[in-house]
């Protein structure tokens, strides 16, 4: 699970131990951390680095991901031409980039062409995100077996009116929260996710309002100004946009907002504002990802087995430092950015054990 900074590149809308509750609550057994520099990444590096850490563990036999194909082999082909790039997909990607289409645009015409198929399989968010699982477990070669359900309810994007669904977005949910006024905001959630885990997201949301990226507007700036000149060696940072984003930043006024003066269609919204707070947590291109620290959030008392006698779980977090130190950053961050909306304290990730169920 990410921990407090999505790979939408927006903050978690509920802190992780909570977060790490309501999985509980709702069925989990074992919650692990994933590390900020592949959560607030591209999604292959997402992808990479979630099938690493399930890879790592050892007693982890198979992957499930939710995705609009809900059907494995109608994403695996495109899996296996990503992870070995032939020399044609190759040459019809390079020649479709040269005429100018964005580097998605290209990769979806240059499959669809080599492999002549022409479903939209490339243009809906979840298939793209498992077709990166696929990926990894490939470029891993991987024992884990894939599988998909099928996404239902609302689009990954679909933040229309809520009532009435039976599942809605995670856009959604957030537009909702923005937009009904408190009284209606609780029903809300409790028909759009599980009880038991609406009992955690409730006791959380009475604490606290969800932090929102114009929450660390003067953070960014700061950061932005401090770091101009060298932008590019920010971890999703290219030159052109390093450039662009320094063009633009006078007129910086909140992050929302500079978020759109970024925006092009060479550069998507997703993209531009895991960039922004990438350069706000200082996640760089040499970030070491040798090793992926493996830090448990929470255990189901029974399956306490699966951890027996692994030296490389991280239950005490002081004691890793330096694996979990960007980690700690933005956590310490965002607990901050907590208390400095709402008043409320949630204990340091430095000292924060487990959540043992």
């Amino acid at each position: 699970m990410n921990g407090s900074f999505m790979q939408r590149g927006l903050p978690a809308f509920a802190d992780k131990y909570t977060r790490t509750k309501m999985a509980m609550a709702g069925g989990a057994d074992i919650v692990f951390e994933l590390p900020v520099c592949f959560g607030l990444s591209s999604a292959e590096d997402f992808a990479f680095g979630s099938i690493s850490l399930l890879d790592t563990l050892g007693f982890v036999d198979a992957v499930c991901f939710g995705s609009e194909a809900g059907n494995i082999h109608k994403l695996l082909p495109f899996a296996r031409l990503f992870a070995e790039e032939p020399e044609a997909y190759r040459e019809t990607l390079s020649a479709l980039l040269k005429k100018g289409l964005g580097f998605p645009a290209a990769r979806e015409q240059a499959a669809k062409l080599i492999l002549k198929d022409n479903l939209n399989v490339l243009s809906q968010p979840n298939n793209l995100l498992g077709i990166e699982y696929l990926k990894a477990l490939i470029n891993l070669s991987s024992s884990m077996k894939p599988f998909t359900i099928a996404r239902i309810g609302a689009g990954y994007h679909d933040t229309e009116d809520i009532t009435g669904q039976n599942y809605p977005s995670a856009s959604g949910l957030r537009s909702a929260y923005t937009d009904y006024p408190q009284s209606v905001k609780a029903g809300l959630f409790s028909n759009a996710i599980p009880e038991a885990s609406f009992y955690y997201l409730n006791e959380a949301l009475s604490n606290y309002r969800p932090l929102t990226a114009d929450d660390f507007s003067e953070s960014l700036y700061y950061a932005l100004r401090q770091n101009t000149g060298s932008l590019n060696r920010f971890k999703d940072v290219s030159e052109d946009l390093a450039d662009r984003i320094e063009k633009f930043i006078p007129q910086f006024q909140t992050t929302s907002e500079f978020a759109r003066l970024l925006h092009t269609k060479q550069y998507t919204k997703s993209r531009i504002d895991r960039c922004l707070f990438q350069i706000l947590l200082g996640i760089e291109k040499k970030e070491n990802t040798s090793s992926i620290p493996l830090r448990l959030l929470g255990l189901r008392k029974e399956f306490s087995s699966c951890l027996k006698n692994r030296n490389d779980i991280i239950v005490k977090p002081a004691k890793a430092k330096e694996a979990l130190a960007t980690d700690f950053f933005a956590s310490d961050l965002y607990h901050y950015m907590i208390y400095k909306t709402s008043g409320y304290v949630i204990e340091s990730d430095y000292h924060h054990s487990p959540i043992i169920f």
